[in-house]
């Protein structure tokens, strides 16, 4: 249907419609969200929800578990955490990266409530707001 794709990310499977019209993408999803609901009943998956999105995921797929990992790799000892996310399903790693004495920041024009302690309108101010820390830390 215009206006919906499908994402392959491996583990999981992602359908969004973020270019397609507002009742037909409320219609579809629901639907997707039942079918997909049925198929993975008893199963290690777990459904995702957002503005215009579904996914259905692994149960341990988590964002706060990742960031922890990484986190406790040695070669990222003293390392500065900072975490970019532009959805409500990277609140968990935000609060994660903030409990390790990082940064969290929502990037996206919509307002939501969010954790973040800082928050950039669009991808495109995330990439200089990122470049000026760098160059702030590495001169």
């Amino acid at each position: 249907l215009d206006g919906f794709y499908l994402e392959d990310k491996g583990w999981s499977l992602a359908l969004h419609a973020r270019f397609a019209q507002d009742l037909p993408a409320g219609d579809v999803l629901q639907q997707a969200r039942q079918l997909a609901g049925e198929h993975i009943a008893g199963q290690p998956f777990k459904l995702l929800g957002g503005h215009k999105f579904l996914e259905v995921a692994p149960n341990l797929a988590d964002k706060a578990q990742a960031v922890r990992f990484f986190l406790d790799l040695p070669e990222l000892s003293g390392a500065y955490p900072v975490y970019l996310g532009d959805d409500d399903k990277d609140e968990v790693a935000f609060v994660a990266i903030q409990e390790l004495g990082g940064l969290a920041v929502k990037v996206g024009e919509r307002p939501r409530e969010s954790v973040a302690r800082l928050r950039l309108p669009d991808p495109a101010s995330a990439r200089r707001w990122l470049w000026q820390l760098y160059e702030q830390r590495h001169g």
